[in-house]
């Protein structure tokens, strides 16, 4: 990505998103900002170069992923020769599914604990991380007309996290990340550290090098504990606005965040070699001035140790681009012709294994044959049962452009 692309991607992103980023104020949280990881929830657009800083945007269930330069293209373990520059992001965000088409987890997404409100992130966790159990609770619907609708549940504390922040809720045999409506003032980094052990938390494998708005690479790290150790030494590192600093800041390196036990996927946390540290891991974003000796140790510790490789994309589901050819009972079908070079390269796939989150589109009339889209799952292509595809994770509508592009309208 060149810093033209960030600059287009600027017009994107929400102000009231960026001048949080750079406070370090008490803000009201946004309702269920978050999607769940489920439907791979959440695009973070990061900036990491000098006069921009770190901007992100948060979209209800978007994301994106650009595949360039080479036609062949893989679906699950099978080869595709595509068309390139082959562009997908989606959103579903302008779809309003009845209540009876609506998971239990996407119905009920408010709790209230004492005076403090907790809102569903719609992640889930893994429930050897969980703590003990807190008590039962009425989680109430946040769906207009269906308000006063509650469901009784438990709700856990997470392990090594504050119950002031966040706490997990169980639903359908699921455990799903509540975090707390407001976002705390953390006037230094060690505030952080009191609600949150970070470092047990969350792990710093995955990072990009950054000169100015130009990415220089990604790496992998097998072990971030000198990192972790480095920052919890800068535990007095003061919080700063971020609009203060931000012409200071020059090349960065930037750790993508992910972490159940937080409920977030593929935020950032970024150092730069100007001295500052910056995260969106809460929603609003904190910059701290951890100082030069500090930055310059994580950032020569990141390179000598990270190992080069290809930066992911932002879905780590497999795609299906293609065009819906047959609907029936329990499966429909999808055929890849359009994307082919050869059109007569195509194959069908066939489609099983979803719940509501799915069937919802074909029962409402959302989506209908001859409609172009993308399936998103896990595992492999079953060739050997005529290419079926049984374990999908979500889908959306989606628009190809004359050279092959892939656009979903939002």
């Amino acid at each position: 990505m060149n810093g033209n692309d960030l600059l287009d991607k600027m017009e994107l992103v929400d102000d009231s998103l960026v001048e949080a980023a750079g406070s370090a104020g008490r803000t009201s949280r946004r309702k269920n900002i978050i999607r769940g990881i489920e439907i791979a929830a959440a695009t973070i657009v990061v900036c990491a170069a000098g006069a921009f800083g770190i901007r992100y945007l948060i979209t209800s269930q978007s994301g994106s992923h650009t595949q360039q330069d080479s036609g062949m293209q893989m679906v699950a373990q099978i080869e595709r020769d595509y068309k390139t520059d082959l562009t997908y992001s989606s959103s579903d965000a302008a779809v309003v599914w009845p209540w009876e088409y609506l998971t239990t987890a996407e119905k009920y997404t408010k709790l209230t604990i004492g005076d403090t409100v907790f809102y569903s992130r719609r992640m889930l966790i893994d429930p050897a991380k969980l703590g003990d159990v807190m008590g039962e609770y009425s989680i109430m619907s946040n769906v207009e007309e269906h308000l006063d609708e509650s469901i009784q549940a438990e709700a856990y504390m997470v392990n090594d996290v504050s119950p002031d922040l966040i706490v997990a809720v169980e639903l359908d045999n699921a455990f799903y990340i509540f975090i707390s409506e407001v976002c705390a003032e953390y006037k230094s980094l060690g505030d952080i550290f009191d609600v949150c052990d970070l470092d047990k938390v969350l792990e710093l494998e995955e990072f990009s090098k950054y000169e100015g708005y130009d990415s220089k690479g990604s790496y992998k790290l097998d072990d971030d504990a000198y990192i972790w150790e480095v920052l919890r030494d800068k535990s007095d590192a003061v919080a700063v606005d971020f609009e203060s600093v931000r012409e200071n800041i020059k090349g960065n390196i930037t750790f993508t965040a992910t972490s159940d036990s937080l409920g977030i996927y593929k935020r950032a946390i970024y150092i730069s070699r100007s001295g500052y540290l910056a995260m969106n891991i809460f929603d609003v974003g904190y910059t701290f001035d951890i100082g030069t000796e500090a930055s310059e140790a994580i950032i020569s510790y990141a390179m000598a140790n990270g190992k080069e490789t290809e930066m992911k994309p932002y879905y780590e589901y497999n795609t299906l681009v293609g065009t819906i050819t047959e609907i029936a009972d329990g499966y429909f079908t999808v055929d890849d012709s359009a994307l082919c070079k050869d059109a007569n390269d195509g194959m069908t796939f066939k489609i099983t294994g979803y719940d509501i989150t799915v069937n919802r589109y074909f029962d409402l009339d959302q989506l209908k044959v001859g409609d172009t889209v993308m399936v998103m799952f896990t595992g492999d292509v079953d060739t050997e049962s005529g290419n079926v595809i049984d374990d999908v994770a979500d889908l959306a509508e989606v628009y190809i452009d004359g050279n092959g592009g892939v656009l979903i309208e939002e």
